[in-house]
């Protein structure tokens, strides 16, 4: 994958995507697994390793006309 320059966010796009979304994030938190609905969480995360989720805002976004319709 090549790497392109955003317009507006320190993160990188990637040429070959078709979409390319620039987001700014606004809210993070690594997710509790107490609060999972599933028994089996610790068998599916054996390394303790839960998710973090991210909220952002869309901040510009990028398309290659020919490539999304």
């Amino acid at each position: 994958m090549t790497p392109t320059a955003s317009t507006l966010v320190s993160a990188p796009g990637f040429a070959e995507a078709d979409l390319v979304l620039e987001c700014r994030k606004i809210y993070w938190q690594d997710l509790d697994p107490s609060r999972f609905g599933l028994r089996e969480i610790e068998t599916l995360y054996p390394a303790k390793d839960y998710h973090r989720v991210h909220f952002g805002e869309v901040v510009a976004v990028s398309a290659e006309a020919e490539r999304v319709g």
